[in-house]
């Protein structure tokens, strides 16, 4: 009590806890352990609420404490909520049945609507707080949408939560709710990512403060071997304390940027004006608890645009947002950042000492593989599909049980977008479902979450174009002089696939070099052409340049009017509004080597 009351730092407090694990494990001094344990409970508990770094669970073992204050334990006591009595519960699954309602039912997880707000909100509200809750089963993976859908149902939980206190309070409950008792890992690292969110944009009235403080505390130790959901429900803390003060971050010059992640979740992040890319991607990444920043980046992303824009690390954050605002107000378009891998290899694993790396590095190729541009082998395909599936069994089991992997918004999560358009979606589904079971009988359903992602990931580096960036273009005969940017570049030009002289391909850029694809005649029939950094290759990359819309190469290949002569310098030229970011990534990589 005399040395944790004081501290400043977890010193003291970290040394009461090892002398009371020490006690304990020589059964000494009974009388004093308890008291003792109580003492730093309570100066704990009053750290946790002032902590706005997260610092104080780096020093403290806060899993092994029982934090939970009594007092605001059950939620059932927030005074603002409704009878439990009197709440008309969640809505029917079918026409001839009843919805849930009750006590317990009330305040626990459930993936049916509700059918009124869960707290005393005015009249008007009810349809917003319907709506929210809605919102908050398609972003949790508890109802199906379509990604494309779900990517923006946070956005809309957390500006609706903005309008009004009591619809905060409202989004607070139904996020606690849903995350007491959910049977589906994937759901909850979901709802934990919400709740994340709003402690950094909304915060609950001084009633529920409490309520939400100590829900938190207690699912840091529910949650302990849940290392993904461990890591948000600590940065909750950090950020529900600085929402909650308006003294935190002043007099520091700091400013709040929104990073975005690839699973479509926020990070908001504080950093001072002057930072540049390359700092704010440390810091994004010491939130995140990563430990090799220097695998990450960030992206712009623009609506309406599926390319994700590479940016220089040298940028100054305050004037990137600037020009960010500029191109909104030109092209009534807005801009986001988007932290993730810089560079996937082929032949990487995810790094078990480094989790958080790992999860965002799996997420990451999950995402790519459902926007994967070829129609590649369908077997192959079907197969990830299958491992990823495994990943989160138990949001798919039930959906392979009844029959309704076909439904809406379903295969979405698993099969590409181009694999969904070449083939009949039940038969697809069909086919999924056989490949699935007979992969299930050959796993230990007990092996550890991060080898089934190992499994599946391995498979996807099979692909072609597992972690390169990659646009498509037109090939051109003739640049324009005011487009030229390699001067001097041979005048032979370097036809691609002189077969398909209008072909629309797909330019790759990976740690091995450039390469150009196109999708064959024949269903997963692939043309491909490429040149490499090796500077002992056959086919090699010269230089590279663009300007405006036209990208230049210069490689080392074969003239087919010159077969003689062996490899000799040919332009290649192609048309594409990513230009620029073509030759930009291709100076990163090489760079990088």
């Amino acid at each position: 009590r005399d040395r944790g009351g004081g501290s400043r730092d977890g010193t003291a407090l970290k040394a009461v806890q090892n002398l009371l694990k020490q006690a304990q494990r020589l059964q000494v001094a009974p009388e004093v352990i308890e008291p003792a344990k109580e003492a730093v409970r309570k100066q704990i508990r009053i750290r946790a609420r002032a902590t706005v770094t997260g610092k104080l669970f780096q020093e403290i073992d806060v899993e092994e404490l029982q934090l939970m204050d009594n007092s605001f334990a059950n939620l059932a006591d927030f005074p603002g909520l409704k009878s439990p009595l009197e709440w008309r519960g969640h809505k029917a699954p079918s026409f001839f049945s009843f919805g849930a309602s009750g006590p317990d039912v009330m305040l626990a997880h459930h993936n049916l609507d509700i059918k009124e707000a869960l707290t005393r909100v005015d009249y008007g509200l009810e349809g917003q707080c319907i709506t929210m809750f809605s919102n908050m089963l398609g972003w949790m993976y508890d109802r199906p949408v379509p990604e494309i859908q779900r990517a923006g149902l946070m956005d809309e939980i957390v500006n609706l939560a903005r309008q009004d206190q009591s619809l905060a309070d409202e989004v607070y409950v139904q996020a606690m709710k849903q995350l007491t008792g959910n049977p589906s890992t994937r759901s909850e690292v979901q709802g934990w990512k919400l709740l994340h969110t709003l402690c950094q944009h909304v915060c609950p009235s001084a009633a529920l403060f409490e309520f939400v403080h100590v829900f938190l505390l207690g699912a840091i130790r529910r949650n302990r071997g849940n290392h993904e959901a461990a890591e948000a429900i600590k940065q909750c803390v950090a950020d529900l304390n600085i929402s909650a003060s308006s003294e935190a971050g002043r007099g520091e010059d700091l400013v709040p940027f929104q990073v975005a992640l690839i699973d479509s979740s926020v990070r908001r992040v504080r950093v001072p004006q002057s930072s540049t890319l390359a700092q704010l991607v440390e810091i994004t990444a010491a939130q995140l608890g990563i430990h090799r920043a220097q695998d990450f980046a960030l992206f712009q992303v623009t609506d309406g645009m599926e390319a994700h824009r590479l940016l220089p690390e040298a940028t100054v954050v305050a004037s990137l947002m600037q020009r960010l605002k500029k191109l909104q107000d030109m092209t009534k378009r807005s801009s986001r950042l988007l932290f993730k891998r810089k560079f996937m290899k082929v032949d990487e694993h995810l790094r078990a000492d480094d989790l958080s790396h790992a999860m965002l590095t799996y997420r990451q190729a999950v995402s790519d593989f459902i926007h994967y541009p070829l129609e590649e082998d369908l077997r192959a395909i079907l197969e990830i599909s299958a491992r990823v599936m495994l990943v989160e069994r138990d949001y798919f089991r039930p959906h392979i049980e009844q029959g309704t992997l076909a439904d809406a918004g379903v295969l979405e999560q698993v099969v590409p977008a181009v694999i969904l358009a070449a083939h009949a979606r039940r038969r697809l589904a069909q086919n999924l479902t056989e490949l699935y079971m007979r992969t299930a009988e050959t796993i230990d359903h007990n092996e550890q979450r991060l080898i089934t992602m190992s499994r599946a990931l391995s498979l996807m580096q099979r692909l072609r174009l597992f972690g390169a960036y990659y646009w498509t273009a037109k090939q051109i005969d003739d640049v324009p002089e005011a487009k030229r940017s390699v001067q001097d570049a041979p005048k032979a030009m370097c036809r691609i696939n002189p077969q398909a002289q209008d072909a629309t391909y797909v330019i790759a850029v990976d740690y091995f070099g450039l390469r150009f694809l196109t999708t064959g005649d024949l269903p997963g029939s692939l043309f491909q052409k490429g040149f490499l950094f090796n500077e002992e290759a056959v086919e090699r990359l010269l230089v590279w340049g663009a300007c405006q819309n036209v990208a230049q190469f210069v490689v080392t290949t074969v003239d087919p009017s010159q077969r003689f002569v062996g490899r000799v310098p040919m332009t290649i030229a192609m048309l594409t509004p990513a230009a620029v970011d073509i030759a930009f990534a291709v100076h990163m990589v090489y760079v990088m080597k």
